[in-house]
């Protein structure tokens, strides 16, 4: 689909998006990703293998459960559900899922 502009030269739509609200990229919801991981104390390192190697909903959902899993070691433990795809912990509410 094209627009006229005021000139009469035409020009392709911009999508529509709901809201004017953009969409995250997949380079800004990956940075998003990063930037969560290394706060919990994930080293940039490991930040960027995880995100090279796993699909990045994978990473969203074990940072989402995260705070339903006891360990002394936040980043530790994160690292590890990730790279072993850890099932959703026992105690998670149903609207966590």
């Amino acid at each position: 689909m094209h627009i006229e502009d005021p000139n009469g030269a035409l020009s392709p739509a911009l999508p529509e998006t709901g809201g004017g609200q953009s969409e995250e990229t997949e380079m800004e919801r990956m940075a998003r990703l990063a930037g969560e991981m290394m706060r919990m104390g994930v080293s940039g390192h490991q930040a960027r293998r995880l995100l090279a190697e796993h699909p990045l909903q994978d990473i969203e959902r074990q940072i989402s459960w995260i705070e339903f899993r006891s360990a002394r070691k936040k980043a530790s433990l994160l690292v590890t559900a990730i790279d072993q795809d850890y099932e959703a912990p026992a105690n998670l509410p149903p609207y966590a899922e």
